[in-house]
């Protein structure tokens, strides 16, 4: 039993080490693909896509307890600004893949075909309604 609790405390910090690097790599992604041009997802958007001004999307899962918290808020401001798409990961894959979403709730921002904004975790709407100045 000792040699559990002497052990204990680098097990917790491991597991919190390996916590911080993901969510730190999935955020450096996210923020890398800022200002690259979006790859081709007008055959998964459809109408949903403005070409001539900024679409925003969401993606969240219906799992995700952060999503929750945000989906509200992106429902919110989809009534009030056109261009708002809100994916759900489990049934649009392949838009998720193409654009390399890998955690939720993620948004990213096309303009003009490039990425222009990408947020990953739960933001205030404050934060959120920023995206469409």
């Amino acid at each position: 039993m000792a040699q559990i609790t002497e052990i204990l405390p680098y097990l917790l910090a491991g597991v919190l080490l390996a916590f911080v690097v993901m969510h730190v790599g999935i955020w450096l992604t996210t923020r890398q693909m800022i200002g690259h041009s979006a790859p081709e997802v007008a055959d998964l958007l459809g109408d949903r896509l403005l070409p001539d001004g900024k679409t925003v999307l969401y993606f969240y899962n219906t799992d995700c307890s952060a999503c929750l918290l945000m989906t509200p808020r992106m429902e919110r401001l989809a009534k009030q600004h056109p261009g708002v798409v809100m994916v759900n990961t489990r049934e649009e894959r392949e838009l998720s893949k193409r654009l390399g979403v890998s955690a939720t709730p993620t948004v990213i921002v096309l303009h003009h075909g490039k990425i222009a904004a990408a947020l990953v975790g739960a933001q205030s709407e404050r934060r959120l309604r920023k995206l469409f100045r």
